[in-house]
């Protein structure tokens, strides 16, 4: 039988850590991976829910894309010529952050452009060793940056709000803290999901079993949603068009 002839691509490529793992496979593994199950499953599905349609209702945008996980770490890939890939990365990472936040998890990761050979649990290339690194090095609070290298490609996204830029220390980072908003709930259902969110965050923070390192942050998440619940109208909607 031949072999297929290895592919690479030019792709965008999500990749998501997921934090404090060690613990949650010490005191609650069947958890961990209920969580990365779910995950999973949608994704392998091929379609991302949530998109607000032209009509006010809520709809699903088919894509195409390749999902791997391993061990506590998450991989998604769009061919760069695939229609919506940048926002379909971005839904995919809101739903991923906002799944983990209700259960008391943190994840971090980052966007980033290169050559990639992605198919089922065989990843190989030079956006994930790119991908990888900026997780490690640059990410370092709970969220996913952009790389520097193809920020531009998502001014559409800046512009609404979806994607915005942390002053602490100018990286860019796809806003799931205004998750809410941005995928155009009402007002009402904004300050249900805030309340909620909220408790979830003052827990962690008074936290004593919480080391330095995990403290810090929740602790820039706390100041982040801070900011948000400041002024919750500030944030912008997607725009249909």
């Amino acid at each position: 039988m031949i072999a297929k002839k290895l592919q690479f691509q030019e792709k965008f490529v999500l990749y998501m850590d997921i934090l404090g793992t060690k613990n949650l496979i010490k005191t609650q593994p069947e958890v961990l991976l209920d969580i990365i199950k779910n995950i999973a499953s949608n994704n392998r599905q091929g379609e991302i829910k949530n998109k607000l349609a032209d009509d006010g209702y809520f709809d699903n945008i088919k894509y195409e894309a390749e999902f791997s996980s391993f061990s506590d770490h998450m991989v998604i890939s769009h061919a760069v010529d695939t229609p919506l890939a940048l926002l379909s990365l971005i839904h995919i990472a809101i739903q991923i952050h906002s799944l983990l936040l209700e259960r008391g998890v943190l994840v971090r990761g980052s966007i980033t452009k290169s050559s990639l050979y992605h198919d089922g649990n065989i990843i190989l290339g030079e956006a994930l060793i790119k991908a990888d690194y900026l997780e490690k090095n640059e990410s370092n609070y709970p969220r996913v940056i952009i790389d520097n290298d193809i920020v531009d490609l998502f001014k559409s996204h800046i512009n609404v709000g979806s994607i915005i830029q942390d002053k602490k220390d100018d990286k860019y980072f796809i806003n799931y803290i205004d998750s809410p908003v941005i995928l155009g709930f009402s007002e009402h259902e904004v300050v249900i999901n805030s309340k909620n969110v909220k408790k979830v965050i003052e827990n962690k923070v008074l936290d004593k079993n919480l080391n330095e390192r995990a403290k810090s942050k929740w602790l820039w998440l706390a100041e982040e949603f801070n900011n948000f619940l400041d002024n919750p109208k500030k944030t912008r909607k997607i725009s249909n068009n």
